[in-house]
């Protein structure tokens, strides 16, 4: 058989198995979504792709390549990549994906640790996988039981370095004209370092939400106000539990899954443009809330449509209404409110006053 007839062959069985590897893809993705969200990570994104027939021939085709199998000898026809937020989740990420496939192949020489001190290159974890024995007998899984991936682990930072060199072209050093590569060394310095410190600045974040636990439960409400003091303020306010229950007695619904900085940055704006300035500040000005006060804001909200809420925000809400000197229909407006939400808080704060 003619090399032109070999190529158009295997083209015919990559073109009959496409909808299988498409099927493979769509599972993978959601198998992967489950195990790193049961191992409690945060990542950024999970992209899943099958190799196009026009990408499949141009493999097939390409100079110095030569496949007597390419649905075996080809790794990534289909394949995965993870996107971290924080370097030291490539590896823990690495771990759980020893665990819970068969590694075929492994390809750490893109770690930083890997590279030559005078080297620089897209920083990635490759893993060429197939199912693990267990989930290969499963019968959902059984039609996938041959096929392998190819799965990548990287950093948002990482991610973006191999997006900017891929569109210049210059993935291998090799390929790079030698006045550019001092520029690109420096680059690539300043990338892995961008990498170190966010780790870094998390740890520390964490260290200091800590902190602030341990001040706040013991009392030491002096501390400055920060966005992880007033969090830790808000989580041990005594009077969230009532608060709580009115809001949803009279409809307002709580957010399942919401950011624990949610309104945080509000609130902070807004204790400091009224001179608050510790976390003790901060309490006694919310100190003693009534019930009422939400009442009038169900009653004036504006929407027939149900409220969406946290616990921040009714720390918020009545905020407001104690430091309504300082807030405005504009004020709100600026701060991402809707028109119709603003005014209603605003009416709701009025309202409240004059029965009061």
């Amino acid at each position: 058989m003619s090399e032109e007839n070999t190529v158009a062959s295997h083209i015919a069985q990559y073109e009959q198995k496409l909808d299988l590897y498409s099927s493979f893809s769509h599972n993978l993705d959601h198998l992967l979504r489950s195990i790193i969200k049961g191992h409690d990570f945060k990542i950024h994104v999970i992209e899943t792709r099958v190799k196009t027939i026009k990408s499949f021939k141009e493999k097939l085709n390409r100079p110095g390549k030569s496949y007597s199998n390419p649905l075996k000898d080809i790794p990534d026809l289909c394949g995965c990549r993870i996107i971290t937020y924080y370097a030291d989740d490539v590896e823990k990420i690495s771990s759980i994906i020893n665990g819970e496939f068969d590694i075929l192949e492994k390809e750490l020489s893109h770690q930083p640790d890997e590279l030559e001190v005078d080297k620089f290159g897209y920083l990635s974890a490759h893993y060429i996988i197939r199912l693990g024995k267990a989930r290969r007998n499963l019968i959902e899984w059984k039609k996938f039981s041959s096929l392998h991936a190819e799965i990548q682990i990287r950093t948002v930072i990482q991610h973006a370095w191999s997006a900017i060199s891929h569109e210049m072209q210059y993935k291998q050093e090799s390929s790079v004209p030698s006045k550019l590569q001092r520029r690109l060394y420096r680059i690539a310095g300043l990338f892995e370092l961008a990498d170190e410190e966010f780790v870094k600045i998390r740890d520390q974040k964490a260290l200091m939400i800590e902190e602030a636990q341990k001040m706040v439960a013991s009392g030491q409400l002096s501390i400055p106000l920060s966005l992880p003091n007033i969090l830790e303020a808000i989580k041990q306010w005594p009077y969230m539990g009532e608060m709580r229950k009115r809001a949803s007695e009279l409809g307002f619904r709580f957010y399942r899954h919401v950011s624990s900085t949610d309104q945080l940055t509000d609130i902070y704006k807004l204790a400091k443009s009224a001179n608050l300035n510790s976390i003790n500040d901060l309490l006694l000005t919310v100190e003693s809330p009534s019930v009422d006060f939400l009442d009038c804001v169900w009653k004036n909200k504006n929407s027939e449509s149900p409220w969406s809420i946290s616990e921040n925000f009714i720390f918020y809400l009545i905020l407001l209404s104690r430091l309504k000197e300082n807030v405005s229909v504009s004020y709100l407006m600026e701060n991402g409110w809707t028109k119709s939400i603003a005014q209603g808080v605003i009416n709701a704060i009025e309202t409240f006053e004059k029965k009061d």
